[in-house]
This record gives C-alpha cells, sequence and structure tokens, in this order.
C-alpha cells in the first residue's frame, strides 16, 4: 500500500492549545490564542510595588521575548484568513483539501488516499 504521505506534498494544522494534533509529521503547524497566554504572564509579572522604572524594564523585556512570538501568530493568522479557515481545529491538505474537527493527520491523508483526492 502506498503512504498517504506521498500524496500530500504539503499539510497545514491550524489548531488551538487545547486541541493537540496527533501524528502531525512534518506538517507545518499554526498555534492559535498565543498572544492571551503571553498577556496572562505580562499581567502576572506586574504587581504594584514595582517602580515606573522597573515596570518598563519588565515590560521591554517581554516585549523583546515575546516578539518572535507575537510576529508567528500574525503569520498564522494571515494564513488560516488566505485559507479562509472558517473553524478550528482545521487541517490543509495542499491547499486545496480542509478538514475540520479533525484532530489526527494521518486519519485525514488516509481519507483523502481512500478517496482519490478528495475529502
Amino acid at each position: 500500500m502506498v503512504s498517504p504521505h506521498i500524496l500530500a506534498s504539503k499539510v497545514e494544522i491550524f489548531t488551538l492549545p487545547s486541541q493537540p494534533i496527533q501524528n502531525k509529521g512534518q506538517a507545518s503547524v499554526c498555534v492559535l490564542e498565543k498572544l492571551s497566554l503571553w498577556e496572562e504572564g505580562v499581567n502576572k509579572k506586574f504587581d504594584s510595588s514595582l517602580s515606573v522604572e522597573e515596570a518598563v524594564d519588565v515590560a521591554n523585556r517581554f516585549i523583546k521575548g515575546a516578539s518572535p512570538v507575537i510576529n508567528k501568530l500574525i503569520t498564522c493568522l494571515n494564513r488560516a484568513s488566505t485559507l479562509q479557515i472558517k473553524k478550528l481545529p482545521a487541517i490543509v491538505v495542499d491547499e486545496r483539501y480542509v478538514a475540520y474537527g479533525v484532530l489526527d493527520v494521518e486519519h485525514v491523508l488516509a481519507l483523502l488516499s481512500e478517496n482519490q483526492g478528495g475529502l
């Protein structure tokens, strides 16, 4: 039997932290909602005992550390918009087929293989 991976040249996953994807292999993964997690972390670092200078220092350290996370989130949101993702989780195969609500990439690829390239 031919592996379903051979049929898919590109697999992209869009999901939430509470919806881990199984058997993702080499797929590109976009986990959304990280911004709210980052904001919670920032809020925990601030308290009323900080001076203005200390608060600015804490904010600058968080911004520097969070910049890659925020950039990835923006990239993921733009990609999801481009692909017209309607809900999460979504597994996109070859920018053509989208499976919603499925958490297993192997399952989606097997379905594509069984249906000769169509979901």
